[in-house]
């Protein structure tokens, strides 16, 4: 029996470290997901400015 109990807690511990590191590198790719968005929102607004500025302007609807 105390065998079978240790097992289990070698099981529960490997368990937690396994959550640790996801949990660990879900954030990590959250930061980079985020700034990887902001990166490309910034260099859209860029391009629709330069664009813009290219064509004279415009309220962007037609008549």
């Amino acid at each position: 029996m105390l065998r079978k109990g240790q097992s289990i807690l070698e099981y529960m511990v490997i368990l937690a470290v396994i959550i640790a590191a996801v949990v660990a590198g879900a954030n990590l790719m959250q930061d980079s997901t985020t700034q990887g968005l902001t990166d490309s929102t910034d260099a859209m607004e860029a391009a629709t400015s330069k664009f813009k500025d290219q064509i004279g302007g415009g309220t962007g609807t037609t008549p």
